[in-house]
């Protein structure tokens, strides 16, 4: 195990490595120049020019790669945001935690629904409740993110005026005292949790139903059912755990959504996260930003991908981990 997973961290270095320096490189070659969105468009170009030398931007490309590399690697510095001149480490700790709070109710809001509709898909396979299901989880599936989020505001905002639009709290807030404001953010929270959650249950749930009727007509679940034991501990007991298996792996490489997967989500909800940050960064060309929204994105497939390793061998102790796959 120990050798598996130096061997693992190994790969994974060189790995951001080569992926951070593709984006860098990729990023400076993108036509648009940081400095038409920072500066006064009435600027002349000697002092757009000043500005492209304060900001760094007028150093040879390899200059700055190299620099932003080590202080990354040696110091743990992020670098300085262009348009806010901010330390992007500041920009990204207020972001971080509001995208968390999203994602992580949402992705397992989504687990449960997934694995909920999957389990009734199979057990009642070919039956009416299987099949209004299915149609119900593939129309909020195919449904555009943006387009579902708008008529979820339309419907519970403008219409019945049960729930709050958007923002993370309401407007006088700050004078609410602790426990109303923590119901304030989950008041504030149901719309875009709910949003995303629906949007991505449906893929899993047909992932949960197409293994559990592969097991289901295994040997030993045929030998379970021959010695008396009731249906429902059939299902629970002896097919939804290696039923599972599959799923863990969609799982594991699904923590990249705990950062990125609410772009849409957080725009329509205003909701101040990550996706914003990095959306804002894009358009604005905001190089620091970007590579560190790119770096900690590669971060959570890398550990999501060891996660579902490690899981997978829990699951089934039959599996192996060795330094280089899983036998």
């Amino acid at each position: 195990m120990v050798s598996y997973l130096l061997k693992r961290l190994l790969l994974t270095c060189l790995l951001l490595l080569a992926l951070l320096s593709t984006v860098f490189f990729v990023l400076h070659a993108v036509p648009g120049n940081p400095v038409d969105f920072i500066a006064d468009p009435d600027l002349d170009a000697a002092e757009r020019e000043l500005i492209r030398h304060r900001l760094g931007l007028d150093r040879p490309l390899l200059t700055q790669y190299l620099d932003w590399v080590g202080g990354v690697v040696l110091r743990g510095d992020l670098g300085t945001s262009l348009r806010q001149q901010r330390p992007v480490a500041a920009i990204v700790a207020e972001a971080l935690p509001n995208t968390l709070l999203l994602t992580l109710p949402a992705f397992l809001l989504q687990l449960l629904l997934a694995i909920s509709a999957g389990m009734v898909m199979a057990w009642h396979h070919g039956r009416p409740l299987a099949r209004v299901t299915n149609v119900l989880g593939l129309v909020f599936y195919s449904l555009p993110s943006f387009w579902l989020g708008l008529m979820l505001i339309m419907v519970f905002c403008r219409q019945l005026g049960w729930l709050p639009a958007g923002g993370m709290h309401s407007a006088d807030a700050e004078f609410f005292s602790a426990g109303h404001r923590l119901l304030d953010l989950l008041w504030h929270l149901i719309l875009p949790v709910s949003l995303v959650a629906l949007g991505s249950a449906a893929g899993t749930a047909r992932y949960v139903r197409n293994s559990l009727l592969e097991v289901l007509g295994q040997d030993y679940i045929l030998a379970a059912r021959a010695r008396g034991i009731p249906e429902r501990l059939v299902l629970w007991r002896h097919a939804l755990r290696n039923a599972l298996l599959p799923v863990i792996t969609l799982v594991g490489l699904s923590l990249p959504f705990l950062l990125g997967g609410t772009v849409v989500t957080e725009v329509v909800f205003a909701w101040p996260g990550m996706g914003r940050v990095t959306i804002e960064a894009i358009w604005g060309r905001d190089y620091p930003v970007i590579m560190a929204t790119t770096f900690l994105s590669a971060v959570m497939v890398v550990c999501g991908s060891l996660l579902a390793d490690l899981l997978y061998h829990w699951a089934d102790p039959r599996v192996r981990l060795t330094g280089d796959q899983q036998q």
